[in-house]
């Protein structure tokens, strides 16, 4: 975009080709789905911040050569339009000039209403998505950790009748185990009486 046109020339007919040439460049960004532009903002973020500058002359050239998110061009083509309206601004006050600085601005709002509202809207649905998802997600894990705390209460109660169990058992088998032993000490004695009165008869 070339301000010095503006300038120069105030003729109605190339005021009305720079008023078109805006728009049309304004336009441009009206290519991105909203995906596109939310990848293209993520790779932007990941970059190395090295880029070097541009230049309203080989901004459209870039444009179209590479894709670039709605935000940036937004960004972009914002700041040439606040340029060339300070330099429309700065010509002498003639109706030509009022009329293309008249142009200029409802070229902008044109362009405010049709790309950026929409796209704004489209995002606020999208966070009200994610946010429902979000609470979604965050119920399902409150669901889950209910269900953990109680299997594991569960799992407490059993092990603590499971170690009674044990422990009553425990005991049992001991003594049984002396029961055993006295069975056995008794035979033996048994056995030895039963020799000695043998030898005695």
């Amino acid at each position: 975009m070339d301000t010095s046109t503006a300038s120069v020339n105030n003729s109605p007919e190339t005021d009305q080709g720079y008023a078109l040439d805006l728009y049309d460049e304004l336009s441009e960004i009206d290519g991105l789905s909203l995906e596109e532009e939310l990848a293209a903002l993520s790779d932007d973020a990941s970059s190395d911040g090295n880029e070097p500058a541009m230049t309203s002359d080989n901004h459209q050239k870039k444009s179209t050569e590479t894709p670039s998110s709605f935000t940036r061009l937004t960004v972009d083509f914002l700041d040439d339009w606040s340029d060339d309206l300070a330099a429309l601004a700065s010509l002498p006050s003639t109706e030509a000039n009022k009329t293309d600085l008249i142009r200029h601005a409802k070229t902008l709002s044109s362009w405010v209403r049709h790309n950026v509202l929409p796209r704004a809207s489209a995002l606020e649905a999208t966070c009200g998505q994610v946010k429902a998802a979000r609470q979604e997600l965050q119920a399902d894990y409150e669901a889950l950790l209910s269900q953990a705390e109680e299997m594991l209460g569960r799992y407490e109660v059993l092990y603590e009748a499971y170690s009674k169990e044990y422990d009553v058992s425990r005991d049992k088998t001991e003594k049984l185990w002396e029961v055993c032993l006295l069975v056995e000490q008794t035979g033996e004695f048994a056995q030895m009486s039963s020799e000695s009165l043998g030898e005695e008869i």
